[in-house]
């Protein structure tokens, strides 16, 4: 989106700026902010008119990503609270550096299918649970009616 929103408001090395964001917002929170500072610096040289239009473009993808596609991916797929996502990334960070920053959240993502699928899967072979809701069972368990 920033590529797009570099090109029209006539940023030079557009495509440049828009790979260096597309690489450094792989960071959360942090990324998009790292992001942007090599596009403020040509903005800055090349007309203060031009920085005024990179920081609304700026704003207005962060706003996108923010508000809309970000909280869609998550909440729909993860089903994870941006509190969670704060929490491990924050531990993750202070555990394991930079890499743990940049792999806190897709290493939560699969660690929750995981230990989601594992309590599943010991619910129905355990039976300590009791009845399980028709949402456990698995095609060939399910009851004929």
């Amino acid at each position: 989106m920033l590529f797009i929103g570099y090109l029209i408001i006539g940023l030079p090395y557009a495509l440049t700026l828009a790979i260096i964001a597309a690489c450094t917002s792989i960071v959360p929170y942090l990324g998009p902010v790292i992001a942007i500072t090599p596009a403020l610096i040509i903005a800055l040289v090349t007309s203060p008119w031009l920085l005024l239009k990179l920081i609304i473009v700026w704003v207005v993808v962060q706003l996108l990503e923010g508000k809309f596609i970000s909280p869609q991916v998550m909440g729909k797929t993860l089903k994870v609270h941006p509190i969670t996502i704060l929490f491990v990334i924050l531990v993750s960070g202070k555990l394991f550096g930079i890499l743990g920053v940049i792999f806190a959240v897709p290493g939560y993502a699969v660690l929750k299918v995981i230990v989601t699928h594992m309590f599943t899967w010991f619910k129905r072979v355990s039976g300590l649970y009791g009845e399980q809701p028709e949402s456990d069972y698995l095609e060939e368990d399910k009851p004929r009616k």
